[in-house]
């Protein structure tokens, strides 16, 4: 017996995100990392922004939006790297207060 499985997907009818929105989402992040005081609603506010990013930069439609725009490329890469310094520095600090409770 022989089969053959194909996968045909349908094209995609979501509009590709506006440049703008991609880089205010991933500001509002990184605000949020910045400027948060409690670090339990910085991340959540955080995690919230780049959920959305996700949302907007998933399948063709984004993947479109960052073949056409590597400089948006490049911010979002860039940015990552900033976002997991101010996570660092988020969980340094909750590890100093715990400590500082013993």
């Amino acid at each position: 017996m022989c089969g053959i499985v194909a996968v045909v997907s349908r094209p995609s009818t979501r509009a590709s995100p506006p440049v703008s929105e991609v880089r205010s989402q991933l500001a509002r992040a990184e605000t949020a990392l910045a400027e948060g005081s409690e670090p339990t609603l910085a991340m959540d506010e955080a995690a919230t922004a780049l959920e959305a990013l996700e949302g907007m930069l998933r399948g063709t439609t984004g993947l479109r939006v960052l073949l056409a725009r590597p400089d948006v490329a490049d911010e979002l890469a860039t940015a990552a790297g900033r976002l997991d310094l101010a996570v660092a520095r988020l969980d340094q600090g909750v590890d100093e207060e715990v400590s500082d409770l013993g």
